[in-house]
């Protein structure tokens, strides 16, 4: 028989039904070979997003260039079963079993990062489970009593309020101990925040709310992905900590706030393993009432301490000390020192007092120059160092330096001049800015560069260079003076000898740098403070001494020359070269007894001598051709008589 109704029904749904199984293998294959099953993760399927089941409802990250790898690894950081992407770029966790399930081909959006795999579909998620190799995390802790999961707000009043580290490698141990270096009884983790605090824990929430890993250390639970804490008590081994101390009085706990609410705000030190003990020795080298510390910094003044708080707001442990408190956060911990500290005054029963005067470093200030430093600095060992030179002042700043001078410019001041002396904790020794100043004793003897047997050619610059002044180094002595260098100098036939930094001797011939004041030649002989040295660069100089006896010929003596007393009237002879010996030679031509010579060049003979006698100091040019010989001086004549 021919087909039916019926026959014509079935064959047209059977078309209809092979076109739509032909369209779904065409979009669940995908366009461009573009995949959802993936080698190393168990694909679920295709889900709504947006369902009723609301499904792996954890956004944990979106990312244009989005893959299947950087969202599984995204949610690794958390404890969650299952993870997917919707959208193309969107990154999801959770543990329930995803539902509604709908058709692959829903899922056709191809991945940012990795065309050849899928990222869901528009309102649809790709679903994959976590491989079974990932490591099982858990809050429970060997040593650490747990104390649940909290509910945890930044910025608001919250458990455990104090942050105190924050962490890309965070672990429950670190925590721990950042949290150990006070004396709160609970820590806990936000992720990579470490908290600490002792308030008592409000809001727990269920433990599947903190499943963030630790980055540190992935088998552990630190807090959870949305306002999660999970908290710990401290252990009871934990040593007991606090601020009374046997031998400084305890004042209390105060805001400490840097460079807005300070106490005692002069900073003396900083340490790494600070203690009550470190602090106060710190402290006992001023003369400072109170000190205190606050974390590692120790503080030391005078002032009124103000902003007075409870003594639970000092909760930090020394870390020289775990038993001792050292302040806490923006607060500080203050203690009186003790009374059986020495009293430090600035009067001095040998030195008269000047005051505390402000010195800057390398500003126009006062004593401007540093003679020297010490660990051990006392009022007399400063005293003694600036006794070498010629400086009116004396004073001592920042505890150890010494300086010289003859000016005070800077203004005074009453009380900043609080450092006890190393040396001699009686003593003051200025201040951090601030020097204290002395007026040298009168009997200390007044140093002239003058001298009365060697002729004084000036002060003059002096470096260790070819362009020096008398090249020649003859000698060093600790008890150096001018008559000690000039006899040094004397073996040689250098015209001039000197003296640099008190105790070095020179000579040499030619004087080659400038002239300088002789203000500048300060350095008291060491062997001598009445005679000049020199400076620290520059050099007194002086002009070795020509004698006026001669081996063959008798020195009558230096006598006035002039117009109205003209010794000798037979001028002889003038010469660029004079000497003794050639004055004498063309007066030997007469037969007159003496000869002399005048201003260097100028030979006379004569039969008497009529003028009046000098000191033989006034006969002091040297003769141009020997300048160990005496030629006369500007109007004297040295006069001697001739063995015939």
């Amino acid at each position: 028989s021919g087909p039916t109704c019926s026959t014509f029904t079935l064959q047209a749904f059977s078309m209809r039904l092979l076109l739509f199984v032909s369209v779904f293998i065409l979009a669940a294959s995908g366009t461009s070979g573009s995949k959802l099953e993936h080698p190393n993760f168990k694909l679920h399927g295709c889900y709504l997003r947006r369902g009723s089941g609301a499904n792996l409802k954890f956004s944990v990250s979106s990312s244009e260039p989005m893959t299947i790898e950087s969202c599984q690894k995204d949610c690794s950081r958390y404890t969650f079963r299952y993870f997917g992407v919707a959208d193309g770029t969107y990154c999801f966790c959770g543990n329930t079993k995803p539902y509604p399930k709908v058709p692959l081909f829903r899922c056709d959006q191809k991945c940012p990062g990795n065309y050849y795999q899928i990222c869901g579909g528009s309102n649809s998620m790709v679903v994959y489970e976590q491989p079974a190799t990932l490591a099982t995390a858990s809050a429970e802790h060997p040593n650490l009593k747990l104390q649940g999961c909290y509910f945890h707000r930044n910025y608001e009043d919250e458990n455990l309020k104090y942050r105190i580290s924050t962490s890309e490698s965070m672990t429950i141990e670190s925590c721990q101990k950042d949290c150990s270096r006070y004396t709160f009884r609970y820590f806990g983790v936000a992720k990579t925040e470490c908290c600490c605090g002792d308030p008592k824990i409000a809001n727990k929430i269920s433990l599947n709310r903190c499943n963030y890993r630790c980055p540190g250390n992935p088998k552990q639970i630190c807090g959870g992905i949305f306002d999660g804490m999970v908290v710990y008590e401290q252990p009871a081994t934990l040593v007991t900590a606090s601020a009374e101390h046997p031998n400084f009085k305890l004042q209390g706990c105060y805001v400490h706030v840097y460079k807005e609410v300070e106490n005692l705000k002069y900073r003396i030190s900083t340490s790494e393993s600070m203690t009550i003990e470190s602090c106060q020795k710190d402290c006992s080298r001023y003369t400072f009432r109170y000190f205190g510390v606050a974390t590692t910094e120790c503080f030391c003044g005078d002032s009124k301490i103000a902003n007075k708080i409870s003594l639970n707001r000092c909760n930090y442990r020394c870390p020289g000390n775990p038993k001792q408190i050292c302040g806490g956060i923006n607060s500080m911990v203050v203690y009186e020192q003790p009374a059986t500290l020495v009293t430090a005054s600035a009067e001095h029963p040998n030195f008269k007092l000047q005051g505390c005067y402000v010195h800057l470093n390398n500003e126009d200030e006062n004593l401007k120059y540093r003679i020297s430093t010490s660990e051990s600095m006392t009022i007399e060992s400063c005293q003694k160092d600036c006794s070498r030179y010629t400086y009116r002042y004396f004073g001592v700043a920042n505890k150890t330096e010494c300086y010289c001078g003859d000016s005070l410019r800077k203004e005074q001041t009453s009380n900043e001049c609080n450092y006890r002396c190393p040396g001699n904790l009686k003593q003051i020794c200025g201040g951090s800015e601030y020097m204290v100043v002395y007026e040298q004793p009168d009997i200390l003897p007044a140093a002239s560069a003058e001298h009365q047997n060697f002729k004084l050619e000036g002060c003059y610059f002096h470096y260790d260079d070819p362009s020096s002044n008398l090249r020649r180094y003859k000698s060093s002595n600790e008890s150096m003076t001018i008559e000690s260098c000039q006899k040094d100098c004397s073996v040689t036939t250098d015209r001039y000898f000197g003296v640099i930094s008190g105790t070095h001797c020179y000579c040499g011939d030619l004087i080659m740098s400038a002239q300088l004041s002789l203000k500048k030649c300060d350095y008291r002989c060491p062997g001598n403070p009445k005679q000049i040295c020199g400076g620290s660069i520059t050099m007194v100089v002086y002009e070795q001494p020509a004698s006026a006896e001669h081996p063959n010929f008798k020195l009558q003596g230096c006598y006035l020359h002039s117009k109205k007393q003209n010794n000798l009237r037979l001028y002889i002879s003038s010469s660029e070269s004079m000497t003794i010996e050639s004055c004498r030679k063309d007066c030997s031509v007469t037969t007159t007894p003496y000869f002399g010579v005048i201003s260097g060049t100028y030979c006379y003979c004569g039969d008497s001598i009529m003028g009046t006698q000098l000191s033989l100091r006034k006969c002091d040019y040297r003769c141009p051709g020997n300048p160990e010989q005496i030629c006369g001086g500007f109007d004297s004549m040295v006069v001697y008589e001739q063995l015939l």
